[in-house]
């Protein structure tokens, strides 16, 4: 039987280079993906669309998760952890996931006190070069609860000094 030709096709993020060999009657192909991989995918799985990448986009991280908890890139881990501190210090955590990330987008993603863009970083399991995360929810009056109208988005460098004190100390 004769191969059918792939080299230089696109499968989704693959893009056949040549054949490299056939397994058992099978034609392999050496491919470059779009992340920049080289690897050796079946004709076959890739001509029915079974493999279209060399797995970086099998199991996307962050917001693009099928497991993803959170609200835009705000990760429902951190978001967990920032109600729980302020559980243990006393503090009534009123403001809303969806409430924060309305805030963020109204900041356009920058420091209320700075004007620096604010990120919110991969997770310590990430495998894939890690992103710090530099946004912090701050207490606009720090003797206030967190809730809607006394929170903002500051850079956590930004709220580390700010400390105790409010926006206009």
């Amino acid at each position: 039987m004769k191969r059918l030709e792939l080299a230089g096709r696109t499968f989704g993020n693959l893009t056949v280079r040549a054949y490299a060999h056939s397994i058992d009657g099978l034609a392999m192909w050496e491919c470059l993906c779009a992340c920049g991989a080289e690897v050796v995918v079946r004709g076959a799985h890739m001509k029915n669309g079974l493999i279209t990448s060399c797995g970086c986009h099998a199991h996307p991280e962050g917001n693009k998760s099928v497991y993803w908890k959170g609200c835009g890139d705000i990760p429902g881990q951190r978001w967990n952890q920032w109600r729980h501190l302020a559980k243990t210090r006393g503090i009534s955590f009123e403001i809303t996931i969806e409430e924060a990330w309305t805030l963020f987008l109204r900041q356009n993603g920058l420091c209320a006190l700075s004007g620096v863009p604010l990120v919110f970083g991969r997770g310590r399991r990430s495998s894939k070069s890690s992103t710090e995360t530099t946004a912090s929810l701050d207490r606009i009056d720090s003797s206030g609860d967190y809730t809607w109208g006394n929170v903002q988005w500051v850079h956590k460098d930004v709220n580390m000094k700010k400390r105790a004190l409010s926006n206009t100390a």
